[in-house]
C-alpha cells in the first residue's frame, strides 16, 4: 500500500478533510510511520489508502479502499440487512389506523397528523469501532505539504469497509428502538435520514425529546438539515403529506431537485447527446421517481432510455426523444401517489378487452361488468371505432396486434374514467406482449 502511494490532485483537500476528522475527535491526528508503531506500542496493524471522489451532486466524499489493503477480504458478516422504504410515513400512519380499527374506535376528530425529518451529520464517524480492530483499519495517505506518507488511527467506522455498512446499520437500528419504545412515537431510519409523525399538537415537544435522547446517544442531528413539523416532509427523496391523514390519505410526489435532475439531463441531452452514461442516469432517477407517481407509470415509456445503457452513439433518436417527452408530460400533470389507510373501494369492475388484425385491417371490443353478482350489476360492451390515422402514429409494421391490445385498453379507460376510478378491476388481456408492457414496463 505505501509503494503504491504517490501525489495526486486530491491531496490538499483529502488533507483538509482528514483533519477535520482529527479536530473532531474521530482520528489522531496525522502521524509519521515512527510515530504510528510507537502510538499503537509494538502492535500489528493494516493500512488502509484514503482517495477522494465527486459525486454528481458536486459533494467532495472520502473513500478508503478496503479491497486494495485487503480489509475487504479479510472480513465477513451473516447479517442480512433490510431497510424502509419511502413510502414509511404511510406505514406508520397506517400502524395508528389499524390500531383504532383493532380497538373499535373512529380516528379522534381534529387529530391531524404531522411530519418531521432529520440527518445524521458525519453518520460513519459517529459510529464507534472496537478500538483493537481499529489497528485493521489505520488510514493512509499522502500528505501534500510533508512530501511523504502519514498515518491516522480511526476511533469511528471508514467509509468503504464492507462490515461497515451492516456495523452502522446496527447504530441506527439501536437508536431507532429506543425511540420507538422509550418515547412512543412513530420513529424510522434509513441509515443516517429519519422520519417520524405524530400528533400535530405534541409533534414540536416529541422533535425536541428524539433530538435530547440523540445527543445523549451520542449521535447528534445536524440542525441544518432539520426538517420542522409540518404537514408535509422528505424522505428518501420522496415528500410525504399527511395534511388528510385523519381522512384516511396520505400522498406522495418527487421532490423537486430530483425533478430538477431529470429535466437538466433531458436538456444537456438535447444539447450535447446522450451518451450510455447519462442514458444510466436518467434511468436510475426515473425508476425511482415511480414510488412518488402511479408506482410502474412511465416504465414501458423508458424502454430507448434503457436500451442506450447498452450500445453506442450519443444520437437522442425519434424513441428515445418520445420518452423525453413522456417525462416531461409525467410532470405536468403531476399523476401523485395516494396511499389509503382505510379500502375506499365500494365497487369491483371486471374487463375483458380483445382485438384483431386481419387482412391489414384491425378490430377491437371490450365487455365491462360493473359490480358482478350485486343488485346494482350493470353490463356494458361495445366495438372500438378505430380510425385510419392511428396507425400512422405507430409507423409502417407488419403488424399491429400488439398495439391494437394496448388501444383496446386505452380506450375503455379513456371512456369509463368515471366508472373504473376508485374501483378495484380484474382486467382480462390475451396477448401477451401488451399485458407484459402494462404491468412489467418492457
Amino acid at each position: 500500500v505505501i509503494k503504491k502511494l504517490k501525489p495526486g490532485k486530491h491531496d490538499h483537500q483529502i488533507m483538509e478533510k482528514s483533519m477535520d476528522d482529527a479536530r473532531k475527535g474521530f482520528a489522531t491526528m496525522p502521524m509519521t510511520l515512527r510515530q504510528l508503531i510507537d502510538y499503537l506500542k509494538g502492535s500489528r496493524f493494516r493500512l488502509i489508502r484514503r482517495f477522494l471522489i465527486s459525486q454528481a451532486g458536486g459533494k467532495q466524499r472520502l473513500i478508503d479502499d478496503a479491497a486494495d489493503g485487503g480489509q475487504s477480504d479479510a472480513s465477513t458478516d451473516e447479517n442480512i440487512l433490510s431497510f424502509c422504504s419511502a413510502l414509511q410515513p404511510a406505514l406508520h400512519v397506517l400502524a395508528l389506523q389499524r390500531e383504532f380499527n383493532r380497538q373499535g374506535v373512529p380516528w379522534p376528530s381534529n387529530a391531524a397528523i404531522s411530519t418531521a425529518g432529520e440527518d445524521w451529520p458525519d453518520a460513519y464517524r459517529f459510529t464507534p469501532m472496537n478500538p483493537a480492530e481499529s489497528r485493521a483499519c489505520v488510514v493512509v495517505w499522502w500528505h501534500p505539504i510533508l512530501n511523504c506518507p502519514t498515518y491516522q488511527v480511526y476511533y469511528w467506522l471508514l467509509f468503504g469497509l464492507p462490515c461497515a455498512v451492516t456495523s452502522f446499520n446496527r447504530w441506527s437500528r439501536l437508536a431507532q428502538a429506543l425511540v420507538r419504545r422509550f418515547l412512543m412515537v412513530l420513529f424510522s431510519l434509513y441509515f443516517d435520514d429519519a422520519s417520524f409523525q405524530d400528533w400535530a399538537d405534541t409533534a414540536i415537544q416529541a422533535q425536541e425529546a428524539i433530538a435530547n435522547l440523540m445527543q445523549l446517544f451520542g449521535s447528534p442531528w445536524a440542525e441544518a438539515k432539520r426538517q420542522r413539523c409540518s404537514d408535509s416532509a422528505d424522505f428518501l427523496g420522496l415528500t410525504h403529506d399527511v395534511s388528510e391523514a385523519q381522512f384516511g390519505v396520505v400522498r406522495f410526489w418527487p421532490r423537486p431537485a430530483l425533478r430538477a435532475k431529470v429535466v437538466d439531463i433531458i436538456k444537456r441531452a438535447r444539447l450535447k447527446g446522450f451518451p450510455s452514461g447519462l442514458a444510466s442516469k436518467l434511468y436510475g432517477i426515473s425508476n425511482f421517481l415511480e414510488l412518488g407517481t402511479y408506482a410502474r407509470v412511465g416504465r414501458a415509456g423508458l424502454a430507448p432510455v434503457k436500451q442506450r445503457q447498452y450500445e453506442g452513439g450519443v444520437n437522442v433518436t425519434p424513441p428515445i426523444s418520445a420518452s423525453f417527452e413522456m417525462l416531461e408530460d409525467l410532470f405536468k400533470l403531476e399523476p401523485r401517489r395516494e396511499f389509503h389507510l382505510t379500502s375506499k373501494t365500494k365497487k369491483r369492475v371486471l374487463v375483458a378487452t380483445d382485438a384483431a388484425y386481419e387482412y391489414c385491417r384491425g378490430s377491437a371490443g371490450f365487455l365491462m361488468v360493473v359490480c358482478p353478482n350485486q343488485p346494482t350489476e350493470s353490463r356494458l360492451g361495445a366495438c372500438i371505432d378505430i380510425p385510419d390515422s392511428i396507425y400512422s402514429l405507430w409507423g409502417p409494421k407488419e403488424t399491429y396486434i400488439a398495439q391494437l391490445e394496448l388501444f383496446a385498453v386505452l380506450a375503455v379507460m379513456a371512456s369509463f374514467a368515471s366508472t373504473l376510478r376508485n374501483t378495484h378491476s380484474l382486467w382480462f388481456i390475451d396477448n401477451t406482449a401488451a399485458l407484459f408492457t402494462l404491468i412489467r414496463g418492457s
